[in-house]
């Protein structure tokens, strides 16, 4: 078989593959691509040009290259899209690199994560047809507690399915002016009834107002997710701190402190990677998911704990000033 023969049976398999691949010789030329990578990618994935003049921040070709092999996929945002990639060397008779292999696709939802959240759903609806059936059965002295209860559930499998239609569609990111603080005082004021009911007390760091450009539908479930998580470290009471500042005219930091029972240094390299929680109950989404939109305004996100001592997360944003000041 002639060298062209076996490279164009190789470019109809990888047309058949669900996943964008990329191909290139050991100078980081793309030798071979398919129209998954063309369909992700855009002009930059064209044959004959260097990858690392478009994407090589994404795909990490110059490691492949070196003959770094990347161990798993890597989660990453590219242009608004969440995308799991893969990167490893070509290699030749006597262990010459020969080129890169690089692959990516649409990080989507497991069938294992998705029998797991449905069990995870399935918990809540048992307790809410619990509460209905004692209202009817108790007099009215006793329907504001369990309204409460059903109340609860039913916010949880609210998150459980918005944490999961996140993971199967990445989200879109459309930037406005909006007032930061009065966001987070919306969330917190939401998970009052939680906090009273967990014996939690609340304090604080906001000031009066928070100009900033950013994606209120995505901080709102970034502020909700890190509130909610600091609560659920606390079940028996505690001090959970929210403070709300900015460094410097373009960025916002958030951070979300807790005094629960921390978690273990092992563990804290883990904590942000998707599926997984060290939680009975929940599906491991919740801090993927706010890493991914913390990504997406162009941020960064981390993760302070230590067993018995709490666990502090903070969440750096770009997120700047109005350009008139205001913008409201």
């Amino acid at each position: 078989m002639h060298a062209t023969e076996a490279s164009s049976l190789v470019a109809q398999a990888l047309e058949g593959l669900l996943s964008a691949v990329i191909v290139t010789d050991d100078a980081g030329v793309v030798r071979l691509v398919n129209s998954r990578a063309r369909e992700f990618f855009g002009p930059a994935a064209a044959e004959g040009r260097p990858l690392e003049e478009a994407v090589s921040d994404l795909l990490q070709v110059r490691g492949a290259l070196a003959g770094r092999r990347m161990e798993g996929e890597q989660e990453v945002v590219w242009q608004g899209r969440c995308l799991a990639v893969w990167s490893g060397p070509i290699l030749e008779e006597g262990g010459r690199i020969g080129g890169a292999v690089c692959q990516a696709r649409e990080a989507g939802v497991s069938a294992g994560l998705v029998a797991g959240a449905a069990h995870e759903i399935r918990n809540p609806l048992a307790a809410i047809r619990g509460g209905i059936q004692l209202m009817q059965a108790r007099g009215a002295s006793e329907h504001a507690r369990h309204l409460a209860l059903v109340l609860r559930e039913i916010d949880r499998m609210d998150r459980i399915l918005r944490d999961l239609l996140l993971a199967a569609r990445p989200p879109q990111f459309h930037p406005e002016p909006l007032d930061a603080a009065g966001l987070v005082r919306e969330v917190l004021q939401l998970q009052r009834p939680a906090m009273v009911h967990q014996g939690v007390v609340l304090a604080e760091e906001l000031a009066p107002e928070e100009l900033a450009v950013g994606d209120p539908a995505l901080l709102h479930i970034l502020v909700l997710n890190l509130v909610v998580n600091g609560l659920e470290a606390m079940p028996d009471g505690g001090r959970l701190r929210v403070a709300l500042f900015r460094p410097d005219a373009e960025h916002l930091v958030l951070e979300v402190a807790d005094t629960g029972q921390g978690i273990p240094e092992n563990l804290l390299p883990r904590l942000f990677e998707p599926y997984f929680t060290t939680k009975p109950r929940g599906t491991g989404l919740g801090l993927a998911i706010c890493r991914r939109i913390v990504q997406l305004h162009g941020g960064d996100i981390a993760v302070e704990s230590s067993p018995g001592r709490g666990t502090r997360i903070t969440a750096t944003l770009r997120a700047p000033l109005p350009p008139d000041g205001t913008g409201m």
